[in-house]
């Protein structure tokens, strides 16, 4: 999530509601921290929940539990609130303040970003997903003649 994290970041984004792909809590731990100190934004990383017993049986095998682990963290990337399995509800107290020296300190959208070397161009034009193309087709003779 390189370039769209950056564009989120480069626009001064405050609070990012994340959920990483995969299982490993460690991951999402790395991944949510790393943001949160990079974006100088609070991060809540969501984990998903996801038990054996909600699979029918014949494929338990093939998919593994999510313990729903959850966390908070700081615009420094400092743990906060968390990591806490299952359903529940975390609570963490922030500030303005600490967003904007943290953002005061890392300026990843400023001149970090080196404007004169590297440009993010970002479509924000709504888009379809469906595109029918109107373009003839020449037909494929599936019974040649014979000589």
């Amino acid at each position: 999530m390189l370039l769209p994290g950056y564009a989120l970041m480069s626009q001064g984004t405050q609070i990012h509601v994340a959920t990483w792909p995969g299982t490993s809590s460690s991951r999402h731990s790395f991944l949510s921290a790393a943001f949160a100190s990079q974006a100088a934004a609070y991060v809540i990383d969501v984990g998903g929940l996801f038990s054996q017993q909600s699979i029918p049986e014949e494929y338990r095998e093939l998919d593994r539990e999510m313990p729903g682990e959850s966390s908070i963290y700081d615009p420094n990337g400092n743990l906060i609130a968390g990591p806490a399995e299952g359903e529940t509800i975390l609570i963490a107290e922030g500030s303005t303040e600490a967003i904007y020296a943290a953002k005061a300190e890392c300026d990843i959208g400023g001149h970090y970003s080196r404007p004169d070397i590297f440009q993010l161009h970002i479509n924000r034009k709504p888009t379809q997903r469906v595109v029918n193309i109107d373009t003839e087709v020449d037909p494929v003779n599936i019974n040649p003649p014979f000589d």
